[in-house]
């Protein structure tokens, strides 16, 4: 499925078509989907050092040996900030980030041609709100391009389980190191981490709205068993332990439907529920299909979706 309307410009028009078309095959080809959450990437340190990964591969991607190597760096350093940051990171690049990468092949297969492309995108992601599970999109072509300079056929011999990064260090014969604090002001660091304080503060803020609108106030809960749904993942935000909120959100499930237009809804991190407030409906429209109805849940105010 593609959101309309198309890209006006070819590139980006052939990448998305290319990519959604990976996805479809994808799990016969030995790649499964997957989704974990990277809410390290939300962190103050987690988008740090991201961002200068990213900012590293532009200049890779202009054949800077050295750069290559920085990316690495700062690629280590931020998967160390907890023990599943690397393992959840390799996953969404296996899956979108291996489906972008496959999309912007096919767009242009001249790699010299592809490159800037690829390094726009990288400073174009720096640019949305969250990273938690658009940064895929940026990194994948990235990565998928620098081990293709070395190995053009490589994703031949590709498995799931593969980490991009490794790859591309095992092509190029280049390793990590251990100075990345060192290697953080060539790419703007001290400038980029104020900025990201400052984000965080309002970030703060944002997440006490959540807490008010999802978890304090009165809410629908909305079960989900065979779920389907459509969102912008430039704009998910991740909250707390609770689960994701998304801006804007379609889904369908046993129940019916919802559409949410404004306010947002929130996804519960079990994939058990979708949390909407009970008060304001008019922020989304809901289709309930024959024999659900709704009733009163737990706690005062609070209602839920149930079949009668």
């Amino acid at each position: 499925m593609v959101v309309g309307p198309l890209p006006d410009d070819a590139f980006a028009r052939k990448m998305l078509l290319a990519h959604e078309s990976f996805h479809r095959v994808q799990a016969k080809i030995g790649f499964p989907a997957t989704g974990p959450a990277n809410t390290h990437l939300d962190s103050i340190e987690g988008r740090y050092w991201l961002q200068l990964e990213w900012r590293a591969l532009a200049k890779a991607l202009r054949g800077d040996r050295q750069a290559l190597r920085d990316a690495l760096t700062f690629r280590a350093k931020r998967r160390a900030l907890i023990a599943s940051a690397a393992e959840d990171e390799r996953e969404l690049e296996m899956h979108e980030g291996l489906a972008e990468y496959t999309g912007a092949a096919f767009a242009e297969p001249d790699i010299a041609k592809r490159a800037p492309h690829l390094i726009d995108k990288l400073s174009d992601a720096e640019t949305t709100p969250t990273f938690v599970r658009s940064f895929a999109y940026a990194s994948g072509p990235a990565w998928g391009t620098l081990i293709e300079m070395k190995r053009p056929r490589w994703t031949r011999a590709a498995k799931a389980s593969d980490d991009l990064g490794n790859l591309a260090a095992a092509a190029w014969h280049i390793a990590a190191g251990s100075d990345a604090y060192a290697r953080a002001p060539a790419y703007g660091g001290a400038q980029l981490l104020t900025a990201e304080r400052e984000r965080d503060a309002r970030k703060q803020a944002m997440l006490h709205e959540f807490r008010a609108r999802f978890v304090e106030g009165a809410h629908l809960t909305i079960p989900l068993k065979n779920m389907s749904f459509e969102f912008d993942p430039n704009k998910s935000q991740p909250f707390e332990n609770f689960g994701t909120v998304y801006p804007a959100l379609t889904a369908r499930d046993d129940w019916g439907s919802i559409v949410v237009h404004k306010g947002g809804a929130m996804i519960l991190s079990d994939w058990t529920s979708i949390i909407v407030p009970a008060e304001t409906r008019d922020d989304y429209t809901l289709t309930l299909n024959d024999g659900w109805s709704i009733v009163p849940g737990a706690r005062v105010g609070d209602v839920t979706l149930m079949k009668k």
